[in-house]
């Protein structure tokens, strides 16, 4: 996965970096139509 700090296969770095950026921009929401997923979940 691509995150803003860099290439991680780990998702809890996404998870935390995802947090981490909403609560720099708590104006800012999410939402589940921005989310891209690629690869197999297998």
């Amino acid at each position: 996965m691509i995150t803003p700090s860099g290439a991680t296969t780990d998702v809890q770095s996404v998870i935390d970096g995802t947090q981490a950026t909403l609560a720099q921009f708590s104006d800012r929401r999410l939402l589940a139509e921005d989310v891209i997923e690629a690869g197999n979940a297998q």
